[in-house]
């Protein structure tokens, strides 16, 4: 049976605690009694937040070190893996690098997926010194096929009445999986036309109206002509939003569970019985 431990910490400070048995962690109060965190069923290495100044472990062999990144969202609704706990994290990857502006009207826009995880967002920069319409537009992605129609995969959950100067976003439900390397179209749509799959552009008054970032030419990305087809090696100034996994080694050291690193710990005494067999029961006391 283990003992308890306590361990000084920094309020709001992210701490992994690795253990080689199931325990519970718990913020110790300072007017009432220890307030449970998080119960621990696989050994593995978990991060903790603290909310006060000690934690309280239930396992005195269990290490705590101090993680030089903040636990991500949902970190302990799932179980361990690998030897990390797993849970969601929030990515912004750029639509394009930094370059010349120009201000081109386009009807979408294609580019390349960096990293995998879940789209939840697209948001775009809108264009600087010109008037345009105040028709609200949905926007809707497809995955890029060579020599084919694009697959359809979602329209946003709100439409935009893009601004001048402003960063318009279109949210996205979690769960269109993206994967690294695909290629993706973005189009807008008027009110009318976000029912349909069917690949399409809807002309003047489903216009992205955004600024652009002269990019490096590449074969398939940039902005959309009115049919569809990249006519500039130009993308949308903007961010893409993805939530994917984390794995607990990008937040913390992550200590290999072996006897090895329990060896400075304190051992506690053990005893072992033995029941030798008899060959009657009179040899019994």
């Amino acid at each position: 049976m283990t003992s308890a431990m306590q361990i000084a910490t920094i309020p709001g400070e992210t701490y992994a605690v690795t253990v080689t048995s199931p325990c519970t962690v718990c913020a110790v109060m300072p007017k009432s009694s220890p307030l449970l965190l998080i119960t621990i069923e696989v050994p593995g290495q978990y991060l903790v937040v603290a909310p006060t100044t000690a934690l309280y472990i239930d396992d005195d062999s269990a290490l705590v070190t101090r993680s030089f990144k903040s636990a991500p969202v949902g970190m302990f609704s799932r179980k361990v893996s690998s030897g990390g706990a797993i849970g969601q994290e929030s990515i912004e990857l750029s639509l394009a690098p930094d370059g010349p502006r120009d201000n081109l009207n386009s009807c979408g826009f294609a580019f390349a997926v960096e990293e995998a995880g879940i789209l939840r967002s697209i948001a775009i920069e809108g264009r600087t010194g010109y008037e345009f319409h105040k028709n609200p537009v949905w926007m809707k992605l497809w995955r890029a096929v060579p020599g084919a129609v694009p697959v359809w995969l979602a329209v946003s959950l709100n439409s935009v009445i893009q601004q001048n100067d402003a960063l318009n976003t279109w949210d996205f439900e979690e769960g269109v999986p993206l994967r690294a390397g695909d290629r993706l179209v973005a189009t807008t749509h008027r009110e009318e036309g976000k029912e349909s799959r069917e690949f399409s552009v809807d002309g003047t008054d489903g216009k992205l109206l955004a600024r652009v970032c002269a990019i490096p030419a590449t074969e398939g990305i940039g902005c959309l002509d009115d049919s569809g087809s990249v006519a500039w090696n130009y993308l949308p100034s903007g961010t893409i939003t993805l939530s994917r996994e984390a794995n607990l080694a990008d937040y913390a050291q992550v200590a290999v569970l072996d006897e090895s690193v329990f060896g400075s710990t304190r051992k506690r005494p053990q005893t072992l019985y033995v029941l030798r067999a008899a060959s009657s029961p009179s040899n019994y006391p």
